[in-house]
């Protein structure tokens, strides 16, 4: 029988609680992140894009282009911008899973009447009829946020042309 070391022993139970802990924070602070990005609080829906931007071409899975072609106001609304920035995030997962895309297009205008998104990939594209009748949670996801926001879509597409999505809203609704 080896001796029993009881002061080893604390040691080893504190490194691994040390450890646990220190995961925890981490998984927390990536859980807060993924909620609510901090370049979209602190800096809007526009800041934020160009991050996600970045990120994406460095990653060397797709190329991201976007440009900001209007900006006569700030989106006000938060939640307005994080459904937008959702739908972004989700609409660009598709293309990469499913569109098989290497190129994504994301123009912007933010005039004083009006928000519009448009989207677009360089993907393997869709049967609009039979995707109409078979959407995924991801599509169904982006139909919800944007309903949520009162924003109206449309989508067009056709096998090999890639796809693009148009969403609009007015900027002069009221949070309710």
């Amino acid at each position: 029988n080896e001796p029993h070391h009881p002061a080893s022993d604390t040691a080893v139970i504190t490194q691994e609680m040390s450890s646990l802990i220190n995961t925890t924070i981490d998984t927390t602070r990536r859980i807060s992140h993924d909620l609510l990005p901090p370049t979209l609080e602190d800096f809007g829906l526009v800041e934020t894009i160009k991050e996600l931007q970045s990120t994406l071409n460095r990653s060397n899975q797709i190329i991201v282009g976007f440009e900001l072609v209007e900006k006569e106001k700030k989106i006000a609304d938060k939640l307005v911008e994080l459904n937008l920035f959702r739908v972004l995030q989700e609409l660009i997962n598709n293309s990469i899973r499913h569109g098989k895309s290497t190129e994504v297009e994301i123009k912007l205008w933010l005039s004083i009447s009006q928000i519009k998104l448009v989207y677009s990939d360089n993907g393997i594209g869709f049967d609009p009829l039979v995707f109409a009748n078979s959407k995924g949670m991801g599509m169904k996801n982006i139909e919800s946020r944007l309903q949520m926001i009162q924003a109206s879509f449309e989508y067009e597409s056709s096998l090999g042309q890639g796809m693009k999505m148009i969403i609009e809203r007015n900027a002069n609704l009221s949070k309710s």
